[in-house]
């Protein structure tokens, strides 16, 4: 208790919270970096789709047990 009444007397603490909470903001409003791939091309987000041949429930199955897939909720047939 005595460290934080001796924080607080301080007469720069004011100005540090204040700046902390400033940079905080402006840090948490600046637009998020582009996304660039190793040969410095920009990385562009695209949907796939194609038709299933075959055993739809055995295909849902290996692409439910893949990791790094997702089923889309309340849709069938559709990862991400």
């Amino acid at each position: 208790m005595e460290r934080d009444a001796i924080i607080r007397s301080l007469p720069c603490a004011r100005k540090l919270g204040r700046f902390l909470v400033l940079d905080t903001l402006d840090r948490a409003r600046a637009p998020l970096p582009e996304l660039r791939k190793s040969d410095d091309e920009a990385m562009v987000s695209c949907e796939v789709r194609f038709p299933i041949i075959g055993n739809e429930a055995r295909i849902s199955a290996v692409l439910d047990g893949i990791g790094s897939f997702e089923r889309i909720d309340g849709g069938d047939g559709h990862w991400a």
